[in-house]
């Protein structure tokens, strides 16, 4: 039978879930989750899926991490309407705050309702929840994944973060770092093959099936644009260095000329990004030479790039229903960096004290130092990149507020 302290811990998630999602819907423009950049495309292949069974899109046989788009096909199957995508995005999202309390209570009841609270009134994770975006899935997968991994549930962990890694493929190698940072211990090598077995069974089909594709391989996305990537991270620090952006498709920048050296037309080199995939032995060339020549320069650039990843709104992807540069639409814009900023500076201090408190918990920070390492090379610009391993990082920061808190009363939680 469960306990009452449970249930009514329990129930007050679940009304700040639906408080949190209430407000954001109001201010928050989710009209048109499906109209641009990978929305668009996860779209495709949903609305594919759901006419013809496959999961290619109608252009061609590229392929991406398969779970968001039959995920996405699964709402689309009962409704294509916005307000039903946020609603079932925002159900994926209530099992997190939940398992971390339960998961929590075991070292400090206290303390769990507090980091589980937090999470449940992130508003940053509500507003991932109105946009079709592979965010929300994986940010379930990567969380569920890591408590089941740090509470010794090997097999269904491995599941779990196989799923993660079939929703967003650069976690392909999270379980590789978990094997790292647990394989010195003993006692737990038995157990850790037990998960090394669940994560291959998710990813291996989906791997096989690639392998036996055209332009395929053994790796869960194919579509040619690796290099690309890690070419656009040799010269990219803020939004002003993007290729062809939407609102100016002609706009090249001078910097990756200069970088480069480059000796081609601007409609030569936009020909290039518009067919990247038959064009990666340009862009791997130019990468590596530039990674022998300038290799100072290149992480100067990644690391000047790397706050991106984490400062911010976190709302730059959705519209504001206010106004834009209007009085309310500025204060509310700055409380929102205001927010994020203090909360990643909680979960510095959170961190630090774990390493004395906890450090049985420190394994939950695994995911998160993966995610600020894995993207370094890439294009990393956005808050969206960092955004699936938040619910994680808001533990950390609860500790640091429940720490400060705790000073500030004379007593002690944490």
């Amino acid at each position: 039978m469960i306990k009452k302290e449970y249930l009514r811990a329990v129930s007050i998630l679940f009304l700040a879930w639906i408080l949190v999602r209430s407000i954001v819907y109001f201010f928050f423009d989710f009209s048109q989750p499906f109209s641009s950049g990978d929305s668009i495309y996860y779209f495709e292949v949903a609305k594919n899926i759901i006419s013809s069974g496959t999961h290619y899109d109608s252009a061609s046989n590229f392929t991406r991490a398969p779970l968001y788009p039959f995920f996405l096909s699964l709402i689309l199957y009962f409704s294509d309407s916005p307000l039903f995508l946020f609603v079932a995005q925002s159900l994926i999202y209530l099992p997190i705050p939940i398992a971390i309390y339960f998961f929590l209570k075991e070292s400090n009841p206290k303390m769990a309702f507090i980091c589980a609270l937090i999470v449940s009134i992130s508003p940053f994770d509500a507003i991932y929840n109105g946009r079709a975006l592979a965010e929300t899935l994986v940010s379930l997968f990567l969380c569920l994944g890591t408590i089941l991994f740090v509470s010794k549930k090997w097999f269904i962990s491995g599941l779990v973060l196989g799923a993660a890694a079939l929703t967003r493929d650069i976690y392909l190698l999270l379980p590789f770092l978990f094997l790292l940072v647990s394989i010195f211990n003993s006692e737990e090598r038995k157990g850790l093959i037990i998960f090394s077995l669940g994560f291959l069974l998710m990813i291996s089909p989906w791997m096989l099936r690639n392998s036996v594709q055209d332009q395929g391989g053994f790796f869960i996305s194919s579509g040619g644009i690796f290099w690309l990537n890690l070419f656009v991270g040799t010269y990219m620090t803020s939004e002003k260095d993007d290729v062809m952006p939407v609102n100016n498709p002609d706009y090249i920048p001078d910097k990756i000329f200069k970088i480069h050296n480059l000796e081609m037309s601007e409609e030569d080199l936009k020909d290039k990004f518009l067919n990247a995939a038959s064009n990666q032995s340009f862009f791997k060339q130019q990468t590596i030479s530039y990674i022998k020549e300038h290799p100072i320069d290149l992480l100067t650039t990644w690391l000047k790039r790397m706050p991106k990843m984490w400062m911010g709104t976190r709302t730059d992807l959705v519209k504001w229903k206010l106004e834009r540069e209007s009085l309310a639409w500025t204060v509310l814009k700055g409380s929102f960096y205001i927010l994020n900023t203090i909360l990643l500076a909680f979960f510095i201090l959170g961190l630090y004290l774990s390493v004395y408190r906890y450090k049985h918990l420190l394994l939950l920070a695994t995911p998160i130092i993966y995610n600020a390492f894995i993207y370094l090379p890439f294009y990393n610009i956005e808050t969206r990149y960092s955004q699936p391993i938040y619910p994680l990082l808001l533990i950390f920061s609860a500790f640091g507020l429940i720490y400060l808190s705790d000073l500030f009363r004379k007593r002690s939680t944490f």
